[in-house]
Order: C-alpha cells, then structure tokens, then sequence
C-alpha cells in the first residue's frame, strides 16, 4: 500500500478520533463552566457584595467563564490531535478528563464550604463520585501513558 495514502488515512483518523473526544470534554467543560459560575457567585455573596451589583457580577462571570470554555475546547482539540498523531490519545484524553472532574469536585467544595445549611447527603455522595472518578482516571491515564506505544511502530 502507499505510504503517502496511510499517513493521511492515519491523519483523518486522528482528526476524527480528537474531534469525537473534543464533543464528549466539552459538554462536561459546560458542566464545569456552570459549577464554577454557581461557585463564584456562592464567594460573592459570602464576602458579602453588594446587591445592587448582583447583575453584572452573574453576567460577568457567565461571559468571562464562557469565553474560558471555549477557549478550553479549542485547546483540547489542539492537544488532543496532536497526541493522537503521536498515538497517545488515551492517556491525554484521560487526564483531562480527570482534571474537568478536579474541578468539578473542588466547585463542590467550596459550595459546602459556603454553605452551611445545606443538606448535604446526595451531594457530598455526588462530590465524593467526583473525587475517586477523578483519581481514578488520573491513574489510569498514568498507566495508559506507560503502556503506550507510538503508532509508527
């Protein structure tokens, strides 16, 4: 078969393969943009802003995080075809799968940290999913990351 013609079938696949994996990072990144949203505006009440500014602090925060998560989505389909041309998509895709779920883990802490009264069952329960998930995949990324052997061989 032509070199020249496997190299761009392994290209094309790659692109697919980070585009797919981009999808699955970025619809939980909306989670975590909505986490770190609810997060801040928990500290801003906490310490205690005024309420007059309560509008621009939500819209702040909507748009500036936003323009966060679309940079991230960008960033990730960069990295994650780049690593697929080398062959090592797994273990990327799986650290930063497990980093969204850091974060998402630490939103919830600090939301427990403000607030007190909350009843905390179901939610410490989903926090601490979150955390093992994320260690979880952390680990298994750093196995991955071992075990991985570059596609040209």
């Amino acid at each position: 078969m032509d070199p020249l013609l496997q190299e761009h079938r392994r290209q094309t696949l790659a692109g697919f393969l980070s585009v797919g994996l981009t999808v699955i990072l970025s619809v939980l990144g909306i989670f975590d943009w909505l986490a770190i949203r609810g997060a801040a505006i928990d500290v801003f009440s906490y310490i205690g802003v005024d309420p007059y500014a309560w509008q621009a602090v939500e819209y702040g925060t909507f748009i500036t995080l936003g323009i966060i998560w679309l940079a991230f989505v960008y960033y990730a389909q960069h990295y994650l075809k780049k690593r697929a041309d080398a062959g090592r998509i797994w273990s990327s895709f799986t650290k930063l799968l497990a980093v969204q779920l850091a974060v998402l883990f630490l939103c919830e802490m600090i939301v427990f940290a403000m607030d007190r009264k909350k009843n905390p069952g179901d939610d410490w329960l989903l926090a601490a999913a979150e955390a093992v998930c994320a260690l979880a995949l952390f680990m298994v990324s750093v196995l991955i990351a071992k075990r991985a052997v570059p596609s040209d061989q």
